[in-house]
């Protein structure tokens, strides 16, 4: 009978149980916008760094609001008097009248041990800086939210420009069997004497335009996959593929074309203009008073020599309230000088948010009829489109025929690439206006 060793076993158990961590990544298959949209604003990484940022002014917010509570300590403490306090006093007290007596008071050694708690009773830069925390906080939510409005806008622009270039190589592949298929009935032609060589030098000019434009947009439908992947938040060695196709006689549409959200940029304007506020009213509240309590609760220990007693009758109480008023009367007009540059910068971010707002509105006019004029001149360019290909198959059957010449062949072919090459720009036009109104929309 055969046996195998132990450890033999637990290798073939091991290697047939374990994934191969090796094995290729599944490729991530994106069919619509909407799935990509909620990929990108799921996993982008970027964006998770925005967050984060949003948390930290989260908690610096709260952070500003708890500063108003009391700060408490306990402490231990001693101190060695190498040379005690030396007071003068009349001589009555030590029987010399008409004299002054030097007398010295304390001990060598005292110790404390107590609790100090000092609060702000009055701190009016308190409330302004909480408020200012707060705009901080919204202002970094509004980042966020710009970015999002941005990484829609990439995400929508790079998904189509993806799916044109799609469409456009399947073109060019039907195109350069056709060219293919000329330069061999052109190079027949020849060796029968029907033609030149320059025909047929000609056809193969051709073809090999075609083929160039194709590997051009290969490399283009590879770098738009890779923005993509970098939107997404994948790794080099993934794969992602768009299973969706792109009918080109189909442009996009939304409803409510005629109203937008309000661009998330103003947002970032409108709070800036709160925080500079917010800070003039901070600069103003340095010239305000400011109270402050301390208190101290605990114990002493007056000795002559070093030991430390630790009966209730070797300490006594020590505790003692303090009441603070402090008022700014001088500080070589520092205070002054960054209150004045507070209300220069609420003028400024003043009239930047007035600004913005008509230009957001004159740029969402100007987007608007651009859209609707891209949606036009794809249709005439689609129409020019089906006319061009037509006369270039009709062109292609009299050449077959022998009633067309290989120049005028030509001619109708080129002015076909043309018409397909200005229809396939003047859908990525009307993708790239669709792409910042999606934005918009979500």
């Amino acid at each position: 009978m055969c046996k195998y060793h132990p450890l033999f076993v637990l290798l073939v158990i091991l290697c047939t149980t374990v994934p191969n961590t090796f094995a290729k990544n599944k490729p991530i298959t994106i069919s619509t916008i909407q799935n990509a949209i909620a990929l990108v604003l799921t996993e982008n990484p970027d964006l998770q760094t925005y967050h984060l940022k949003q948390l930290k002014a989260e908690q610096e917010h709260k952070k500003q609001q708890l500063s108003i509570l009391p700060n408490i300590s306990a402490s231990f403490g001693g101190t060695y008097n190498i040379d005690r306090q030396t007071s003068a006093l009349p001589g009555e007290i030590a029987g010399q009248p008409g004299e002054t007596v030097s007398v010295q008071f304390g001990t060598t050694y005292n110790y404390n041990a107590g609790i100090t708690s000092t609060m702000n009773l009055l701190d009016v830069p308190y409330f302004f800086n909480t408020q200012l925390t707060k705009i901080n906080k919204e202002l970094e939510k509004a980042h966020t939210e710009v970015y999002k409005q941005k990484i829609i806008e990439q995400t929508t622009l790079y998904y189509f420009a993806s799916l044109i270039t799609k469409q456009s190589i399947n073109n060019h592949q039907q195109n350069l069997k056709l060219a293919d298929k000329i330069v061999s009935m052109t190079e027949d032609r020849f060796a029968q004497g029907i033609v030149d060589l320059a025909s047929v030098n000609l056809s193969k000019i051709s073809a090999n335009n075609v083929r160039q434009t194709a590997n051009s947009n290969e490399l283009m439908l590879e770098q738009y996959i890779t923005q993509l992947k970098i939107l997404i938040g994948l790794h080099v060695e993934d794969e992602l593929q768009l299973d969706q196709e792109l009918q080109l006689n189909h442009s996009p549409q939304f409803k409510n074309s005629d109203s937008l959200n309000i661009d998330k940029n103003l947002a970032i304007y409108t709070l800036q203009l709160q925080q500079s506020i917010a800070d003039k009213k901070t600069k103003q509240a340095a010239f305000y008073p400011k109270v402050s309590i301390n208190a101290y609760f605990g114990y002493q220990q007056l000795r002559d020599d070093l030991d430390l007693g630790f009966d209730d009758k070797d300490w006594t109480p020590y505790n003692y309230v303090g009441l603070t008023l402090s008022i700014p009367i001088f500080d070589s007009y520092k205070s002054i000088g960054s209150l004045e540059v507070s209300k220069a910068n609420r003028q400024i971010n003043q009239q930047i948010v007035e600004s913005e707002v008509e230009k957001s509105k004159l740029n969402d006019a100007q987007l608007l009829g651009d859209y609707k004029n891209s949606l036009l001149q794809l249709t005439i360019s689609e129409k020019n489109y089906g006319l061009f290909k037509q006369n270039s198959d009709l062109a292609y059957s009299k050449y077959q025929t022998g009633i067309m010449g290989i120049d005028n062949y030509y001619k109708a072919f080129e002015d076909y690439l043309n018409a397909e090459n200005n229809y396939l720009n003047t859908l990525s036009t009307v993708y790239g206006h669709y792409a910042k109104i999606l934005s918009r929309l979500q």
